[in-house]
């Protein structure tokens, strides 16, 4: 039996006598003679071929490469340097007549890129797309570890599951481990070394940003110029307080004096320095500083409604204001309690001590000298607290209803008696004044005719007329003494 096949540049025949390959056939027309005699065609087009184990032994070792592929590999598959296929795990034959087919084999473990005419080739499930912006790195994780750093553009890497990913860095800085260090270029990023007990400030193209514990760094040097400044935190800090803002708030101790204040500035309980008013920023690395300010103004306390027993068995409320003032606050600070306790518990025991050792008649009287006593007597115990008692004044002494309804008879009745003696008085100087003027009319009758025509010229003034009635002896007297001529000495 003839069986003619024709074999084309492009192709390659394997010829089967009863399904037994017995040849290859290279491109031409063939005439075979024979039964069960078969031919099969095979392409080159695809540059390779997978199930060929049947006819692998008669296939010239010019004509193909054999390849396996691993499992966990991939082979990357080009045909005449065009990408055509990503070939699974599994075993090939590469033509290499016709065409020329190269492959690559790679582990799905691999840390490089997969290229990207590949990656169109693979399922979605296979690869995975990183896109890496130019202010920032991708730090790829492989096994827990990081392996590699990914610059900006796109990346295809193999997909293959948990365990393994891409980080993203800060545009700034990140923290240094020794297998960052290593992959950084000194162009892209340089180390920083923070020391336990500082801080460092980072500039961004010249502007404070923020701050960095301590602790190794990248600073990068990317898109920005990034910079750092250290700083010792340990005492006070010589930063403009424009970048106080800056540090860390848990290791530093910020301190306002305000006017008219002073502070204690206070290291493990101890007072280590004295600050006058303005700001201050200290160092506060092992957590033990601390600072107490206190008012250098004078301050008064208000000892509101005291029940005090005069000797004399009165029962008093009072209310008493001290004035005072700090004087030394190092003193102050070591005292157990609330200065202001201490003096309004005081000022208390001082009214007590001296009011109910006098009588309330001696105390309303002589509130003065009670204020000096008390005020002796205080000023000397402020004195050990670093006080000093500027002034204390009874501001009210209330009696009780009953005593005081007494003591308004007392003063009722002792103004009445004054007011008795100041008219009695009036009303003798008045009778005094009579009886002279009595006398001086008596002796003088011009006068008394003048003091006449004053009252008559009174009462013509409130009145439209004046009647006047007179006898005929004091007539003819008064018509005498007007004819009698006037004589001179």
């Amino acid at each position: 039996m003839l069986t003619v096949s024709i074999i084309r540049p492009n192709e390659r025949g394997i010829v089967s006598r009863h399904g037994q390959p017995v040849r290859w056939l290279e491109p031409g027309r063939h005439r075979l003679w024979g039964w069960g005699v078969s031919v099969e065609v095979l392409s080159l087009e695809d540059g390779f071929l997978s199930d060929f184990a049947r006819f692998e032994s008669i296939v010239p070792d010019d004509a193909a490469q054999r390849l396996s592929v691993p499992a966990d590999h991939r082979a990357l598959l080009s045909v005449d340097g065009l990408p055509r296929a990503v070939l699974e795990p599994g075993h090939y034959l590469l033509w290499r007549t016709f065409v020329r087919a190269e492959a690559t084999v790679v582990s799905v473990y691999d840390t490089a890129d997969i290229p990207p005419a590949f990656a169109a080739l693979l399922p979605e499930d296979a690869v995975r797309l990183i896109h890496v912006g130019s202010a920032r790195r991708g730090l790829m994780i492989h096994g827990g570890r990081l392996v590699r750093l990914l610059g900006p553009g796109h990346h295809h890497l193999w997909d293959i599951g948990p365990g393994n990913g891409v980080l993203y860095t800060n545009p700034t800085h990140d923290d240094a481990t020794q297998e960052l260090e290593a992959l950084v270029p000194a162009t892209e990023g340089t180390t920083l070394v923070v020391p336990e007990g500082h801080t460092a400030l980072y500039t961004v193209d010249g502007v404070t940003s923020g701050h960095l514990l301590p602790g190794r760094h990248i600073l990068w040097q990317l898109t920005h110029a990034v910079d750092a400044t250290l700083f010792e935190l340990a005492g006070e800090i010589t930063a403009p307080e424009r970048l106080w803002e800056h540090f860390p708030p848990e290791l530093v101790e910020e301190v306002r004096v305000p006017p008219h204040h002073i502070a204690l500035l206070l290291v493990g309980g101890e007072i280590v320095r004295e600050l006058v008013p303005g700001n201050y920023l200290f160092g506060d690395a092992d957590q033990n500083t601390e600072s107490q300010i206190f008012d250098m103004r004078e301050g008064s306390l208000s000892i509101t409604g005291q029940e005090i027993v005069t000797r004399d068995k009165v029962s008093l409320r009072v209310n008493i204001i001290v004035s005072y003032r700090i004087r030394d606050a190092r003193r102050v600070l070591a005292g157990s309690r609330s200065y202001a306790q201490a003096l309004y518990a005081e000022a208390q025991m001082v009214a007590r001590r001296h009011i109910s050792g006098v009588k309330v008649d001696d105390l309303l009287g002589g509130r003065e000298a009670a204020r000096e006593a008390m005020l002796s007597d205080i000023s000397k115990r402020a004195e050990g607290w670093g006080l000093e008692v500027v002034g204390l004044d009874l501001k009210d002494v209330i009696l009780p209803g009953d005593m005081k309804a007494v003591f308004n008879q007392v003063i009722e009745a002792e103004k009445r008696a004054a007011a008795n003696v100041i008219t009695r008085r009036e009303e003798t100087a008045a009778t005094r004044a009579l009886a002279n003027t009595a006398k001086m009319l008596d002796n003088n009758p011009t006068l008394m005719r003048l003091k006449e025509l004053e009252s008559l010229r009174g009462l013509a003034s409130e009145l439209g007329s004046v009647t006047v009635v007179v006898s005929p002896e004091q007539l003819r007297e008064q018509l005498t003494l007007s004819s009698m001529p006037a004589t001179r000495d």
